[in-house]
């Protein structure tokens, strides 16, 4: 029986789930473990999670307190990217401000 187990695939959600102030919680999540991926990687590796790190912070920034997108920082943040740099907050506090 354990053969034919192995081959079932998982049950596909039921119903849309989404919702942006989860979404926003799964962010600060991925961020703070890409933090701690950086934090315990070997010296020489650490600066190639910045850009990760950057992205995933930026799209924190992007976001009000209920978890929608806020039009005029995407656009400060689009502008800044054309410009070849991003403004991101490297610690917790700096992103729940």
């Amino acid at each position: 029986m354990y053969e034919e187990l192995k081959y079932i695939p998982p049950k596909l959600p039921q119903k849309d789930d989404s919702d942006v102030l989860k979404s926003g919680a799964l962010i600060e999540e991925v961020l703070a473990a890409l933090r701690l991926l950086r934090a315990h990687s070997p010296e020489q590796e650490r600066s190639e999670w910045t850009p990760c790190i950057e992205m995933v912070g930026s799209m924190l920034e992007l976001r009000d307190h209920f978890g929608g997108l806020v039009a005029e920082k995407a656009e400060t943040m689009l502008r800044k990217m054309a410009d070849g740099g991003t403004n991101v907050p490297e610690s917790e506090d700096e992103t729940s401000a």
